[in-house]
């Protein structure tokens, strides 16, 4: 079903381009920013108008991406190695260094306890999206540095529907709420660079060149 699905948006999407001179490929964007102490909001740099971390893949001013796929995640690196830590479905004992001082297991759940809410230029294209749809708890967890947990290609993803047009030299605002009482979720450990990651991962379709002719909504 889900395959029908989208082979119904690239066809959409696609055909919407070409009125334009342009054409659809299959894409990702890729947004990440640090865990905030506390909990509170999180807002995601889908434009690529400042700095990216080098794991990130943003929307370039001149394209259109129409989103019709999303997962989110965590992850545990430096700030110096961008990509070099798994993307994770669950607050992974062996990826997460619990440290009393520093995080909490019970409260990196809270990532997934979260909602998220998309506004393109004036229209809020969804209020409250419920993250808890993303958390996946493996059967076979990772227990040590050298094992893996079992994983499947897009794993805690869902659908967009209806899908979300965004263009790159619009405004976007994409916030994730996380509950207040997340009191030990830490950007960083003391005398390190490590930072906890949250991770908002959308799949569909880039169209090039969109500057001069915007994409606009997609209607299958």
């Amino acid at each position: 079903m889900k395959a029908i699905i989208l082979d119904k948006v690239f066809n959409a999407v696609n055909a919407k381009a070409k009125s334009r001179g342009l054409f659809a490929q299959p894409s990702f964007l890729q947004l990440e920013a640090l865990v905030p102490t506390g909990g509170g909001n999180v807002t995601f740099n889908i434009n690529n108008l400042t700095t990216a971390r080098a794991s990130e893949y943003r929307l370039n001013t001149n394209n259109a991406f129409v989103a019709a796929e999303m997962a989110l995640y965590l992850k545990q690196e430096s700030a110096v190695t961008p990509g070099s830590a798994l993307l994770e479905t669950y607050p992974n004992q062996t990826a997460f260094a619990v440290e009393a001082s520093y995080v909490v297991l019970n409260d990196l759940k809270s990532i997934w306890n979260s909602r998220l809410s998309i506004k393109v230029g004036d229209k809020t294209h969804c209020e409250a999206i419920d993250m808890n749809q993303c958390l996946v708890v493996p059967t076979t967890q990772q227990s040590s540095g050298s094992t893996f947990s079992e994983r499947r290609e897009k794993e805690g993803s869902f659908l967009l529907q209806p899908t979300i047009t965004f263009e790159g030299n619009g405004t976007n605002t994409i916030t994730l709420t996380i509950p207040a009482n997340a009191q030990k979720i830490q950007n960083s450990t003391a005398g390190t660079t490590t930072g906890i990651y949250v991770v908002l991962k959308m799949w569909g379709y880039l169209v090039t060149g969109t500057a001069n002719a915007q994409l606009g909504p997609i209607v299958i």
